[in-house]
């Protein structure tokens, strides 16, 4: 019998070729660490990969280093692939985002940890910390580890083929032309499943690994007041409603939250553990042409049931957690499509509802449901023009035009949202061609490996 894990990560059966990349959820750092260390175990266990068979790894973020280093640290042969000129240079130039190992195991136990735990030989080990800082240690370990051949800059456009009974992969130095042919015995594909979204017209927004001036006071702007939307349903747009609305020297990650939330009562937890649990169960087997129709129905009941517990709890946390929001808070408006969030973690669709809730009491947000944004135009289209460069459009006026949207629905008319001078955009990520991918995108993940 084969291994399960293996075989559901084969691209195809009759070669060891696999694919960690277009994995849809879970897909947090952590995860991404967590499932390459596996299956690099799993096929040293079952004699696919050791010191006299290669593996190729194709992309060097968290999931491709991590596999590179658990088995170049097993004496295995390791190639690493990456088209960019070093590894992780998404999450290396940004300095204002956080990287946070378990609080997004919230609701459950584990989310108190502030680092690994019981996890002490994972090769990217980490506590809480910013972006940069985080990456400039990972790359030590890829510097100074044995058996790991680099091969940075280069590309791996198509699957390798058999030779011979093993595997070659044919890698092309995109700077000089040359090509190189490496002879492997598995090859494990952890390149990102797509390009994050965060284009509207002329308009590009920061995207999510990209320094920005949320964590600044005044949101780096001075002499007018901020007029904020933030767009989307999913972890990043709720992050960023959590970074625009809390003093960041205060709140840096919903972790800082974590006091105010003891006081949840324990049927609470229990509520909010139970719908998640239903909710990704029934979402592990969505996909395909109808994913949306089929999605819409599991988390329209969980926003529901988060919608509802968050605003029992509100009262009780009302007046502590007003006393973290930003002086002044900026006019915000907060908007996505169909009357659900999309997919999230738990600790951030409660705190999200929670905050929303507190401040449309409040009077102090604007929540727009079903509302799809699908244009940003200047103001003054005179006087500046977008040229898709995110710090040149900041605190400048831009007006914003939406449609009513749904999961299952079209667009209906456009119509002016309204004008705001700093607008976060956060649709998701438009896949993009993969010389390799899975059938089944989602899974359910073990918390820890022992």
């Amino acid at each position: 019998m084969s291994d399960p894990l293996l075989f559901l990560h084969r691209v195809q059966e009759a070669r060891e070729i696999y694919d960690t990349g277009s994995v849809q959820s879970p897909a947090s750092v952590r995860d991404q660490i967590l499932r390459a260390c596996w299956i690099v175990d799993r096929a040293r266990q079952a004699g696919r990969i050791g010191p006299d068979k290669p593996l190729l790894v194709v992309g060097a973020g968290a999931a491709g280093v991590s596999a590179a280093l658990r088995a170049s640290g097993a004496g295995v042969p390791t190639h690493l692939v990456e088209i960019e000129s070093e590894a992780f240079s998404r999450q290396l130039s940004c300095s204002t985002r956080w990287i946070d190992p378990s609080v997004y195991e919230w609701p459950l136990t584990n989310h108190t940890s502030d680092h690994w735990g019981q996890m002490p030989q994972m090769p990217l080990p980490y506590s809480l910390g910013l972006s940069n800082e985080l990456i400039r240690d990972w790359q030590s370990r890829i510097a100074s580890a044995a058996n790991l051949y680099k091969h940075f800059g280069c590309a791996v456009s198509a699957p390798p083929q058999p030779y011979g009974g093993r595997l070659r992969a044919e890698v092309r130095n995109n700077r000089t032309g040359n090509n190189l042919s490496l002879v492997i015995d598995a090859a494990l594909w952890a390149g990102g499943p797509g390009e994050e979204n965060t284009v509207c017209g002329q308009y590009r927004g920061f995207r999510f690994w990209e320094t920005d001036p949320y964590a600044h006071p005044h949101l780096l702007l001075s002499g007018v007041s901020s007029r904020v939307l933030i767009s989307g349903g999913g972890d990043g747009a709720l992050q960023d409603l959590l970074r625009i609305a809390f003093d960041p020297a205060r709140v840096r990650t919903p972790r800082d939250l974590l006091p105010l939330l003891s006081s949840i009562p324990s049927s609470t937890f229990l509520e909010l553990q139970s719908a998640e649990d239903h909710a990704q169960r029934a979402l592990i087997w969505n996909g395909g042409p109808n994913e949306r129709k089929h999605d819409h129905p599991v988390f329209a009941r969980l926003h529901d049931v988060h919608s509802r517990l968050a605003r029992a709890f509100a009262p009780t946390v009302e007046r502590e957690l007003s006393g973290l929001l930003r002086d002044p808070l900026p006019e915000i408006t907060f908007a996505h499509a169909c009357t659900h969030f999309s997919r999230c973690y738990p600790i951030n669709r409660f705190v999200g509802l929670l905050l929303l809730d507190i401040l449309l009491r409040q009077g102090r947000v604007r929540y727009q449901r079903n509302s799809g944004v699908v244009d940003v135009v200047p103001t003054a289209p005179g006087v500046h023009l977008c040229g898709m460069d995110p710090n040149g459009c900041h605190g400048i006026d831009h007006d914003v035009i939406s449609t009513t949207r749904g999961c299952a629905t079209g667009a209906a008319s456009r119509r002016l949202l309204g004008t705001y001078n700093v607008i976060i955009l956060r649709h998701g990520l438009e896949s993009k061609p993969r010389a390799v991918s899975l059938k089944i995108r989602r899974q359910l993940l073990p918390y820890e490996l022992l």
